[in-house]
């Protein structure tokens, strides 16, 4: 039986930091503040517009109509498509639903990592002190700007404790149901990568500890069952992957996700290269050019001092741990090497792309190691370790902060010449005070943190318990730029620019990834009072950019998804469009159908590609231009010419050829001499988000063009008989279809995901017969 007493020691060593907490997070449970770090705004709180609305339909959409002519939704792994959490849109507004997932994965990775501290050898005393570590970490909080990515950071620790179970005979049943379910909500929770990082290192260490003992038929089992239970979202990635831009055009060409050598000093001091809550990171270079994916890996001085103190690992999976996470951080600072290069070449090594990702690893090995170190100091045996590892951390972060705050001490040329290649005169004149100034409170925490040891030294248990409370005011202090959030009250209703476009129109915004250049912001510093994040995504949500469009119900086109799940040739020709003159972007605007373009300057020239300014509307800071594009692509139209182009660059240049209409002449793949014939007749029967009924008649044929985006999983008939569907005017939905009047349909098919669903749901049952056979399987032995 458990002592009352230790449960009640437990309870007073986590209350503090409980309410630390609690405190940061109420808001957002009450739905008072939002999150606005990075993509949570403009990318995944923007995703899960039209999914809220499927699911308040009583449907789970495939499609997304509001985004980028109808890109797959339920395809899409960083929409989440399938995970459970999506209940809450029932229930509330999708920005609160979108802030409970990050808070209840925050609070699942306190208890996942404090499981897995007991499951690996801890006292209930270390495994709080590594939950804390971990939770509080600058690799967790990091994680908060990542919808697509704090899910399986937060299961992870526990699907390493479930296959550490599944050796032992009592806790198998509950370590093998655990394992199936925890991998199965890893590969819907939207981050691969990080998932099978977690499963790999986790069937290492499995039988590292427990050798011969483990069942690996029945783990293999509910890994299996796992995976099946995920399998809607696994069936719907794979209908749409094939045309999707990652496949087409691989990972090779990502960038970031790997840090120089040079970047440890963020160990030390947490945010080194900049505050992300008001834009300042510099030093791209050191993460292969792109801003940092995680802005800050920072554990903390007590976490490194508890880490120090836990002595050498004694057991095999101790040892392999230290190995597997000496590699995760190898591969994680090993910018400027030739081994992130290395990486790629290995079987299925693009999806290494990111070496960074695997630095899980080293947190949870981190935080483990401290929880140790924290056993040893609440047992009174490693008091005076502790106190010696506070003082170098004290040397450490006093020794910074006269470096970077005393000129005298010829910080700047040191700092020159480490870091001479990145501008560093101004990195060191923007950046120095900042850095001397969280040295100085660095270097104040570690004064206080020793004091308080050494004054409760005779009282280890309650001295650990203040050192746990510290370290976590210090760690939410330190990264709370990392949960920059806002009030969401001003993302609730829509903004005063939305009462002046017509809803039937198509949008586009030429902020929007840059579609019309990139977009210069250094107009907006006069008008705000500091820079703080929000005031941009304020100004953003003012000027009626993705998120506000698409919370308003509005079609905006070329707003696509990060991640690379969009249409091959959608994603292509936004991200080509950056690179053109004003004309040439307004005829591709004409040919894919969009009605309205929202620009924050001037078109050059005036009249560019024929687009008129028919208004304009004050911003939160800029006046906005609404230019109005000439004859657009209609909702459908039967073209009864048609050039075939070889490739895309073809086909720009038949759009932008004098004379060309969209409605009347298709743009398709292939080759062969242009047909020249009169258009026909289309009109729209049945118009929904995944069917569409069109009746058209026509003298000569052509090609039939719907205003939506193509994609793999549409398919068409023509007076029932099926009929392939072909790509037009750059980005659109089309057939060609003979002469004569005949009824078209489009449709997508919703039997795979009912299929996948019913596996889905079977594979889960069979999870707990699984759980029960076992249970009666220890039961009579």
């Amino acid at each position: 039986m458990t002592d009352p007493a230790n449960r009640w020691r437990t309870f007073a060593l986590a209350a503090p930091v409980s309410l630390l907490v609690l405190l940061q997070v109420l808001p957002l449970v009450t739905g008072a503040r939002t999150l606005i770090l990075r993509d949570v705004l403009n990318t995944h709180a923007a995703l899960r517009v039209s999914l809220a609305d499927g699911l308040r339909g009583g449907e789970l959409p495939l499609v997304d109509p509001l985004r980028s002519g109808g890109q797959a939704l339920a395809g899409n792994a960083n929409v989440l498509a399938f995970y459970p959490d999506n209940l809450l849109l029932l229930f509330g507004s999708h920005l609160w639903q979108l802030n409970l997932h990050f808070v209840l994965h925050w609070l699942l990775a306190f208890v996942a990592a404090y499981w897995l501290g007991r499951v690996w050898g801890l006292e209930r005393e270390g495994s709080v002190a590594g939950a804390v570590v971990f939770a509080l970490s600058g690799y967790w909080l990091s994680q908060m700007n990542f919808y697509n990515a704090v899910a399986p950071v937060a299961l992870a620790p526990a699907l390493w404790a479930a296959l550490l179970e599944a050796g032992i005979p009592a806790q198998r049943r509950r370590g093998l149901l655990v394992a199936g379910l925890a991998w199965g909500l890893m590969v819907l929770g939207g981050d691969p990568i990080v998932a099978l990082i977690a499963l790999a290192s986790g069937l290492l260490l499995a039988p590292a500890r427990h050798g011969r003992g483990l069942p690996w038929a029945r783990l293999a089992l509910a890994l299996g069952l796992g995976t099946l239970v995920a399998l809607p979202q696994i069936v719907e990635a794979l209908r749409i992957l094939p045309m999707s831009f990652r496949a087409v055009q691989g990972y090779a060409e990502s960038g970031g996700g790997v840090r120089d050598p040079r970047a440890i000093f963020d160990l030390l001091i947490p945010l080194f290269f900049g505050r992300p809550d008001v834009g300042a990171i510099w030093g791209k270079a050191l993460f292969g050019g792109h801003p940092p994916i995680y802005f800050t890996l920072a554990p903390g001085w007590l976490a490194l001092a508890l880490a120090a103190v836990a002595g050498a690992p004694r057991r095999r999976e101790g040892r392999w741990l230290a190995l597997l996470a000496g590699l995760a951080t190898l591969a994680t600072f090993s910018g400027g090497s030739p081994i992130p290069g290395w990486l790629t070449t290995l079987p299925g090594g693009q999806l290494l792309r990111f070496p960074e990702k695997a630095f899980l690893v080293a947190a949870l090995a981190l935080a483990l190691a401290a929880g140790f170190g924290f056993d040893r100091l609440v047992r009174g045996e490693a008091g005076r370790r502790v106190a010696l590892a506070l003082v170098a951390a004290l040397v450490l972060a006093g020794s910074l902060w006269l470096l970077f705050g005393v000129a005298a001490l010829g910080g700047e040329p040191h700092f020159a010449r480490l870091f001479g290649e990145l501008d560093a005169e101004r990195a060191w004149a923007e950046g120095h005070m900042r850095w001397a100034g969280l040295s100085m409170f660095g270097t104040a925490l570690a004064v206080l943190l020793l004091t308080t040891l050494l004054a409760l030294r005779r009282h280890p248990w309650l001295g650990g318990a203040l050192l746990l409370a510290l370290h976590a005011a210090a760690q939410l202090a330190f990264l709370r730029p990392l949960l920059a959030d806002d009030e969401a009250e001003r993302y609730a209703t829509p903004p005063p620019i939305a009462a002046e476009v017509p809803r039937s129109l198509v949008l586009a915004q030429g902020g929007v990834t840059d579609i019309f250049g990139i977009d210069d912001m250094s107009e907006l510093a006069g008008h705000f009072t500091d820079r703080s994040l929000h005031w941009l995504q304020r100004n953003a949500w003012s000027e009626f950019h993705v998120f506000a469009a698409l919370s308003d119900g509005r079609r905006l086109e070329f707003a696509v998804s990060p991640e690379g799940l969009d249409a091959y040739v959608t994603a292509v020709v936004t991200s080509g469009m950056k690179h053109l003159d004003d004309p040439r972007r307004v005829a591709i605007l004409r040919a894919t159908g969009v009605d309205l373009l929202l620009l924050a300057r001037d078109l050059v020239p005036a009249d560019a590609g024929g687009a008129r300014l028919s208004r304009t509307f004050p911003g939160l800071a800029r006046t906005m231009r609404f230019y109005d594009i000439p004859s657009p692509l209609p909702e459908v139209t039967l073209a009864g010419s048609i050039v075939r182009a070889a490739h895309v660059n073809a086909a720009l240049e038949a759009i932008w050829s004098s004379g060309f209409d969209p409605a009347t002449t298709a743009v398709i793949p292939g080759s062969g001499p242009p047909v020249v014939a009169p258009p026909g007749t289309a009109r729209l029967a049945v118009s929904e988000r995944e069917h569409v009924e069109v009746e058209i008649d026509s003298p000569s044929g052509g090609a039939l063009i719907l205003r939506r985006a193509h994609l793999p999983i549409w398919r068409a008939t023509i007076d029932g008989a099926p009929a392939p569907t072909v790509i037009a005017q750059l980005t659109r939905l089309a057939v060609e279809v003979p002469p004569g009047p005949h009824r078209v349909v489009f449709s997508i098919s919703r039997w795979p995901l009912r299929i996948a669903s019913t596996l889905a749901l079977l594979a889960l049952a069979a999870l707990v017969v699984l759980w029960r056979r076992d249970g009666r399987r220890a039961t009579a032995g």
